[in-house]
């Protein structure tokens, strides 16, 4: 695995965070390698994801050792959503339904380490009018 050899090479890693390179929750060791960080070295980990995903490793987030979950938002409507990311409207709605759920299942595992849920929104001049 990559992350032993960063970590091992550099064995005072305090972050590590999980993005680029296309959607974190696609890759199956995800979890392996977040609990690895914080075997290791007691990492924070921080996963940066477009929020479509969640539900389906809902739980397995929750219980790992994953500590700060970013959700990029682009756009704060469907329609602006569809705009910024030519995907379809309705995986905005998508987005804010795991979210919402996130948030609620959350409750229930307050002893866990993800401690930190962040959105992260992606705005044009143009569309900063569609906050108010």
């Amino acid at each position: 695995m990559w992350l032993h050899v960063v970590l091992t090479q550099m064995p005072t890693v305090q972050f590590v965070q999980f993005s680029g390179w296309g959607e974190p929750f696609l890759n199956r060791d995800l979890f392996e390698m977040v609990a690895f960080a914080y075997r290791y070295n007691g990492a924070v980990s921080t996963v940066v994801t477009n929020g479509l995903l969640i539900e389906n490793r809902m739980e397995s987030f929750l219980i790992s050792q994953l500590q700060q979950l970013v959700i990029s938002i682009n756009g704060v409507t469907p329609e602006s959503y569809h705009q910024m990311t030519g995907m379809p409207a309705d995986h905005f709605v998508t987005v804010k339904r795991n979210i919402e759920r996130l948030v609620l299942e959350k409750k229930y595992y307050n002893d866990e380490p993800l401690s930190e849920i962040s959105a992260a929104l992606g705005l044009t001049e143009g569309r900063i009018s569609q906050l108010h």
